[in-house]
């Protein structure tokens, strides 16, 4: 039981780091992009396109994590948001903050994994204790992550972003030290097994 509650406070705490960098830059994202010259259609569409990049990947994020573990692709999603991150804070012009939330789209599709990973260390009677915790690490991420973004863009549009990419590092670091992997190694080897 005291392993369970450290997998699930881990992922609990992931959740929470990832929406609450996503929480500082949303609100400030189309300021950011107007100060590159962008039109109400093109911030529109750079809300819309992290979207529909998540869309895309999410279930070819699934069906990895299926295959290869829950680790290695919480893994590669936070890499990939501190990339993303990295790049929106760097960016100078518009093209390459739609380059920023593209990558981040495509690669920001770990709910799902986190609760994939929360049904594979929890039985029936606990599963919806562990999938209720991503809930309020949602919730919290997206309360707090505004109003901090709000605090830090009173330094300019990039910092925020900045901020959002030193919590994906730290969420990156606790997933290295922190989380073991989920998956026993016969579900992977059923998951292989199975046609694409």
């Amino acid at each position: 039981m005291l392993r369970q509650n450290r997998r699930l406070f881990a992922i609990f705490l992931i959740v929470f780091i990832d929406l609450l960098g996503f929480g500082l830059i949303l609100p400030l994202l189309p300021y950011y992009a107007e100060t590159f010259g962008a039109t109400d259609f093109q911030v529109g569409l750079l809300v819309a396109v992290y979207a529909a990049a998540q869309f895309i990947a999410t279930p070819i994020l699934g069906r990895l994590s299926d295959r290869v573990g829950r680790r290695p692709v919480l893994l590669i999603s936070i890499a990939g948001n501190l990339v993303g991150f990295v790049i929106l804070a760097l960016a100078r012009s518009l093209g390459v903050l739609f380059l920023a939330r593209i990558l981040a789209g495509f690669t920001g599709g770990n709910i799902s994994v986190a609760q994939a990973y929360i049904s594979d260390v929890t039985d029936a009677r606990n599963r919806a204790r562990g999938l209720g915790l991503i809930g309020a690490a949602f919730g919290l991420g997206f309360i707090i992550g505004p109003a901090l973004g709000g605090v830090f863009s009173q330094w300019g549009f990039a910092v925020p972003a900045v901020g959002a990419a030193a919590l994906s590092l730290l969420n990156f670091i606790l997933v290295v030290a922190w989380l073991p992997e989920s998956l026993t190694h016969q579900a992977r080897r059923e998951a292989q097994a199975r046609p694409p």
